[in-house]
């Protein structure tokens, strides 16, 4: 995957570790098949609701993965298991 590039129509989920609503920036534990785990970073921009462009530690969220301009894999398009925040 080249940078910028989105996978579009998969859907992804995984549990917010960490949310800095100063920063407007976090981390969502992705766990795949085999049990392997990465850690994606999140930004308040990538969260989809509107209102309340926040994660809660704990909480699970399903996302779309995009590499960003350092070629680092994020979570984008952001919003809670069953839709919100």
């Amino acid at each position: 995957m080249h940078n910028g590039a989105t996978w579009t129509g998969e859907i992804w989920t995984g549990e917010c570790e960490a949310f800095d609503a100063v920063k407007g920036e976090g981390v969502i534990l992705l766990t795949g098949d085999g049990g392997q785990a990465r850690n994606l970073r999140v930004f308040r921009d990538d969260i989809a609701a509107w209102r309340n462009r926040q994660l809660q530690p704990g909480k699970r969220y399903e996302f779309e993965l995009r590499t960003n301009s350092e070629g680092e894999l994020c979570a984008v398009d952001v919003s809670a298991v069953g839709g919100g925040a």
